[in-house]
């Protein structure tokens, strides 16, 4: 199977949301969905009490900080989006380094993907690179972690090959590995 990559977009955010969704986004954010948005904006900003360098699975939460970053643009959210973002990866490379399943699910692992992708314009160039190559680094090295889930999309789980699968979509075009993003 060889993937349609002419119709993957190039631009970013390119994960579940691209800019043209954004407008729209914002708006429920601001309208129907803003009582929703401000819980969740104050229990994700919270984060911020948390020591940096703390190295914990927080991909769930750089996506959600990443999120908030992309529909109001604050540069405290883009920081601290930033911040557990690198926190998630070291975490990730350490338990590589053990040989140790991160988790059965892959969620937050796709969700700290999905931070780099929403994030991307506003890292330094060698921030993209080296979060990129870890990305890539810790998506192969889960495939053969003890206890790693083999199972895929055919099996309505989101298991190690999928997170390859979004790795590949975000890096795609950075000139990191461009033989392994497009596989």
């Amino acid at each position: 199977f060889r993937p349609p990559l002419e119709r993957f977009r190039v631009d970013r955010p390119r994960l579940f949301v691209n800019s043209n969704m954004l407008p729209e986004i914002r708006g429920y954010a601001a309208g129907d969905m803003s009582d929703f948005y401000a819980a969740r904006q104050q229990e994700l900003m919270s984060l911020a009490a948390t020591k940096p360098g703390t190295e914990a699975d927080f991909g769930m939460e750089a996506a959600g900080v990443a999120f908030l970053y992309l529909c109001e643009g604050k540069t405290n959210q883009f920081e601290l989006a930033r911040r557990l973002l690198k926190d998630t990866i070291a975490y990730y490379r350490a338990c590589d380094r053990a040989n140790r399943m991160i988790n059965y699910y892959n969620f937050s692992r796709i969700h700290s993907i999905v931070a780099y992708d929403w994030l991307y314009d506003g890292l330094t160039p060698d921030e993209r690179r080296s979060l990129g190559q870890d990305i890539i680094g810790n998506a192969e090295a889960q495939l053969t972690a003890p206890g790693s889930n083999s199972g895929d999309y055919r099996h309505g789980f989101y298991g190690p090959l999928c997170v390859l699968w979004f790795a590949g979509i975000a890096t795609r075009g950075t000139g990191i590995d461009e033989v392994k993003s497009e596989q």
